[in-house]
């Protein structure tokens, strides 16, 4: 494949994600690549809407996108890091792990998460 044919395939590959939710695979056949000349005006901004990721996501059913979700660990090291993990936990940093690592155990013993190391 040329470079340009590999660009096409991608191209093609993120519309059937945002198109439909699934992966592209070998066995599932390419989505539609463009509006054919014969197209009506209608239709081709019909097309240009459903391939809006954000029109997707509004008229789909999200309940699987938690799956995408990412995991956030702070990981605190040394005093320095301790009084920063400190802060955010004060500041009620949400959907964050937290880990204070320290050779220090009385600093340690001060840090406000209970992941120490």
């Amino acid at each position: 494949q040329t470079e340009e044919e590999e660009v096409v395939a991608a191209t093609d590959g993120i519309k059937q994600i945002l198109e439909t939710g699934t992966i592209p695979n070998a066995s599932s056949p390419p989505p539609p690549t463009t509006a054919s000349p014969e197209t009506a005006p209608e239709e081709e901004e019909k097309v240009e809407e459903t391939t809006n990721p954000r029109a997707h996501f509004a008229t789909h059913h999200s309940g699987h996108l938690h799956e995408f979700a990412p995991r956030i660990v702070v990981v605190g090291v040394g005093g320095a890091g301790g009084n920063a993990v400190n802060n955010m936990i004060a500041r009620n940093l949400q959907g964050v792990d937290f880990l204070a690592l320290n050779t220090d155990a009385q600093h340690l013993s001060t840090t406000l998460t209970d992941n120490r190391l």
